[in-house]
This record gives structure tokens, C-alpha cells and sequence, in this order.
């Protein structure tokens, strides 16, 4: 039963795994303290929604930490010109919250497009990140926004890394992930695209400066940031933008031309409307 549940042929059951030690703790220093302590690495337990997945692809969890009495990693504030946004808040929770509407309302709505409804009530920020699918979209648009990632372990370590350090990032098992740090400055602006999802994917994130960054992400392929010059008018910036995806660029369902072509064109036309054209 078990060789056969863990083969993806049918989903385990809880008799399908042996027990192991489950930790909810309440407040962070009490949750990193049981990541610590565990006997061995423990699986991390945010909203659960890609936990299912990973039992069904065979999880075995060897301890289980729960995150949902955390309150700590809950909220959303403002540092300075920054949204620091918890690890543990949910989709729905992020997409209408005030503050994120207020400094990045393109980022809010693109937030709640995200999954289903019934998945945006339980799924976190973090789960989704730290869960390194790149089907998933929040990976996409925080690297467009040139977010940074904030860890913490027991001994006290705190360390951040980007967005796009997330994929190759040798991350240590019983570090946290606290928060998602994401700028948001006077002329801060945010535009999403997902019309040919799961084709092809693009964020569009500006500052007050005339710089802006896009990042370009398929059902296969992780996000990809490229350096957008508004200034050279939408058709020379969309094609400049493009001139630096590299050949290897391409999935098992689409080929690096089509992918540049008619990522050329989203992009002229997230310009455009920007422009008011």
C-alpha cells in the first residue's frame, strides 16, 4: 500500500506514513526553536494547499512544524519606503489588504488573481515561494518588484536573499522564511499579464526613475528578470528588453522564437497602455 501511494497511483492516506512528532507553535521564537530541536529536518507547515501535493508525490515527513498560530508572520507594514509582507500571509489576505492597495494597487490586484478562491483563503506567500514551482506566480511578480527574502534560524542568524536566489539558494532546512521585503516608493508601479498563461507569463514593476524591470516566467521555465528602458519608446524597449533573453529560453511546449516574439509584444503593449496610447 505504501509503494503504491508513494508511486502517485493513488493518494496516501494518514496509514499510509508512520507517525512523527507534530509541533504548533505559538509565537516565532517558539516555532524556531522547534524547527531547531527536531530530531530531523521538519517539513514546515504554512497553508497546507502544497503540502497535499507533496504527499501525493510521495512526502514523508520525518516531523512536521505548523505555522498557523504564529501571528508574528501574519501581518503587513510599512519600513520606510518597503511593504514587509509575513510569510504567513494568504493570498486573500495580501490582495486586499489596505497598505498593499495604497502603494501597489497593480500588485494587489495581479495578487488576487492567483489560484482559486479556495486556495487563496489557506495558501501563504511563503508556502508558495518556499514550495520552488515555478507554476507558481508570486515568485514571478516579486522579481519583477525586486523583493528580498528574510530568514531567521534559533542562534539568532537573520539573512535575505532576492527572489531570483530563491531557485539555486542552498537554503538551510531549519531556517524560516520571517518575510517578503518588496519596494514600493513615491511612483512605484506594478502591471501583470497572464492572458497566454501558462505559455508565457510577464510582470512589469517601475520605480519614480525612468527604469523598470520585467520578469517573464512559464508553466516550465523559472523567472527570467530583464532590464526595461521605457525612455526608448514601447517597440524599441519591448525589443531591446527581449535582446537579452538567452537561447536556452525555451520549454518542452514552446520555442525560444515564439517565446521572444510574443513576449515582445505583451510587453509593447503593457508600455502602450502605461503611456495612455
Amino acid at each position: 500500500m505504501q509503494t503504491i501511494a508513494h508511486s502517485g497511483l493513488i493518494a496516501p492516506s494518514s496509514r499510509s506514513h508512520e507517525s512523527f512528532p507534530f509541533w504548533r507553535p505559538t509565537d516565532l521564537d517558539e516555532a524556531l526553536t522547534a524547527i531547531a530541536n527536531a530530531p530531523l529536518a521538519p517539513v514546515i507547515f504554512a497553508g497546507g494547499t502544497d503540502l497535499c501535493a507533496q504527499f501525493n508525490e510521495g512526502l514523508t515527513p520525518a516531523a512536521m512544524v505548523s505555522l498557523d498560530r504564529v501571528v508574528e508572520l501574519k501581518t503587513i507594514r510599512i519600513e520606510a519606503d518597503r511593504l514587509v509582507i509575513g510569510s504567513m500571509v494568504t493570498h486573500a489576505q495580501g490582495s486586499t489588504d489596505e497598505l498593499v492597495r495604497r502603494h501597489l494597487p497593480g500588485f494587489a490586484k495581479a495578487w488576487g488573481m492567483a489560484a482559486n478562491a479556495r486556495v487563496r483563503f489557506w495558501a501563504t506567500v511563503g508556502g508558495n515561494l518556499m514550495a520552488r514551482r515555478v507554476r507558481y506566480e508570486l515568485s514571478l511578480m516579486l522579481a519583477a518588484l525586486g523583493a528580498t527574502l528574510r530568514f531567521a534560524r534559533s542562534d539568532g542568524t537573520r539573512f535575505e536573499i532576492t527572489t531570483e536566489e530563491l531557485w539555486t539558494a542552498d537554503l538551510d532546512q531549519r531556517s524560516l522564511l520571517l518575510d517578503i521585503v518588496v519596494p514600493c516608493g513615491e511612483g512605484a508601479r506594478f502591471d501583470y499579464e497572464r492572458s497566454l498563461r501558462p505559455t508565457l507569463t510577464i510582470a512589469l514593476a517601475s520605480g519614480s526613475d525612468a527604469g523598470a524591470m520585467a520578469a517573464i516566467a512559464t508553466e516550465w521555465l523559472r523567472p527570467l528578470v530583464l532590464r526595461v528602458r521605457p525612455e526608448l519608446g514601447p517597440v524599441r524597449a519591448a525589443e531591446d528588453a527581449f535582446e537579452a533573453m538567452p537561447p536556452s529560453f525555451s520549454d518542452p511546449a514552446t520555442s525560444h522564437w515564439y517565446l521572444r516574439e510574443v513576449g515582445q509584444t505583451l510587453l509593447r503593449r503593457m508600455l502602450e497602455a502605461r503611456d495612455g496610447r
